[in-house]
């Protein structure tokens, strides 16, 4: 079986591979991180399955497929990977849905089944219209505000930590790894990059980007210095804002004050 895997997390990629070639006769015959590396790859090499990751760097992998002839998506199979699996609504919506989806970080015996079901199976007729409806349950469970009391962390070999916002220093993004300084003084390596928890803490006002590499949990800023952008935090570590980032943080304390 001749899989294409479009994934923009090389950590994620490389594991996923790790876990195909213990498969006999499954074979990577390409491999993307964008939407147009990937729509190359998907409409000019012949697979037999797509594992394609749904949040992309550069967009939505749906408006990928919108591009590709439905015939040829109709001659292969697909299984997708997303990392909504942390809230219970949006995997009980999946499940109801007929495409096949696996939850990052991937699970080798969710894998395991995933693969050896889609060994057996024959491609999907009328395969765009059920990637419309897990495109329409995917838009529904995003538009609910999802307010975390916990953030889930992806750490080397897909073990997944959760930690209380309320001990998050600060994150700061180096290259595809974030760091996450706690309170206490500790610093934990994930295998995302920034804009992946940048997103999951959208809905919660405390944390805001004051760099391109660093989001702040505010709550735990001592004070700030705009002379020389930096940023005290209770504990005593500190940091230097952006211009930009410096604005921001600016207009968030006196929104406090209206």
């Amino acid at each position: 079986m001749r899989v294409i895997l479009i994934e923009d997390n090389p950590q994620v990629r490389e594991y996923v591979k790790s876990l195909l070639i213990q498969y006999p006769g499954v074979k990577v015959v390409g491999e993307a991180e964008g939407l147009e590396d990937g729509y190359l790859l998907l409409t000019q090499t012949p697979a037999d399955l797509w594992i394609l990751d749904i949040e992309l760097r550069d967009g939505n992998v749906f408006a990928l497929l919108e591009k590709i002839d439905v015939k040829l998506m109709e001659e292969v199979r697909m299984v997708f990977l997303t990392a909504f699996g942390t809230f219970d609504y949006v995997v009980q919506a999946l499940r109801q849905s007929a495409v096949d989806y696996l939850l990052k970080p991937v699970d080798p015996e969710q894998f395991k089944e995933t693969i050896v079901k889609m060994q057996q199976a024959i491609p999907l007729r009328n395969l765009h219209h059920r990637i419309d409806e897990l495109r329409e349950i995917i838009a529904m469970s995003s538009a609910k505000p999802v307010l975390l009391e916990k953030l889930p962390l992806t750490l080397s070999k897909g073990v997944i930590h959760y930690i209380d916002l309320n001990n998050i220093l600060y994150l700061e993004g180096v290259k595809e790894i974030t760091y996450v300084q706690t309170l206490e003084g500790k610093k934990i390596a994930t295998m995302h990059h920034l804009g992946h928890y940048k997103d999951s803490l959208a809905q919660n006002e405390a944390f805001i980007q004051v760099a391109k590499h660093y989001i702040v949990n505010t709550r735990f800023i001592e004070y700030f210095t705009p002379g020389d952008s930096s940023i005290k935090f209770k504990n005593g570590m500190s940091i230097i804002t952006s211009r930009r980032g410096g604005q921001s943080l600016m207009a968030f304390f006196r929104s406090m004050f209206k």
